[in-house]
């Protein structure tokens, strides 16, 4: 048989187990953005109250920015400044590939490419603006630095703008080949220069995605006969 929870008396005080209920629906609400983290700008939440919509799940390869920015030093800021140019030229060749190109292999990587680069791009910019502790100094260092490693010149960039077809797709899967071997590259000599654990972190991981971006970049040579 069921109980009717008594009502609350007017300008009375609520009834003991109407107080007990109240309490844990708010404790519930706290714990659903108790364990919200922003992880690359996206919000993701461990918990939920109940009827609230599931939240998407960041990919485990999505860097992370802490909360608070740590110690940094040369290696990390050059690495940073380096990379930042270095993708800079990544996204204007997926760019190039989506109008140049007719086969479907090659512009889907320049699309996946392109976003990744993206991504990579607004940490570190905003992992550089943390970086305050030398407001002073230019992140990157020596303005005399060479070229970051892997990327083309201009003559080849313009090139590129008048290729299309086969011979596009020649001449833009090895330079994007020497554009991840040059981030590869960078990548490795800031796991072992650096110090900033949010910089390490972000060469570890595209030790891994570097790799990976060279490997599919060999298939499609292999399959195309641009190999």
């Amino acid at each position: 048989m069921l109980h009717d929870t008594p009502a609350e008396p007017a300008g009375g005080v609520a009834h003991p187990s109407r107080l007990r209920r109240r309490a844990a629906r708010s404790l519930r609400g706290a714990a659903a953005v108790g364990f919200c983290v922003v992880i690359a700008g996206v919000t993701s939440c461990s918990g939920s109250a109940s009827g609230a919509h599931k939240q998407t799940q960041p990919s485990t390869d999505t860097a992370l920015i802490i909360a608070a920015p740590a110690n940094h030093n040369a290696a990390d800021a050059a690495f940073f400044t380096a990379l930042i140019t270095h993708h800079g030229q990544g996204l204007e060749l997926s760019a190039l590939a989506s109008v140049r190109s007719t086969n479907t292999n090659l512009t889907a990587f320049a699309r996946q490419s392109g976003v990744a680069m993206q991504a990579d791009l607004d940490v570190m910019k905003a992992l550089l603006v943390q970086w305050t502790d030398d407001a002073d100094a230019k992140p990157g260092g020596d303005s005399s630095q060479n070229t970051p490693k892997g990327m083309t010149d201009q003559a080849a960039m313009n090139k590129l703008t008048a290729l299309s077809g086969n011979e596009f797709d020649t001449l833009w899967l090895q330079t994007v080949l020497n554009l991840h071997v040059g981030a590869l590259d960078m990548a490795n000599g800031e796991i072992v220069n650096g110090t900033n654990v949010d910089a390490v972190g972000l060469a570890q991981r595209l030790t891994k995605t570097e790799q990976t971006a060279i490997d599919h970049i060999n298939e499609i040579r292999e399959q195309t006969g641009n190999g």
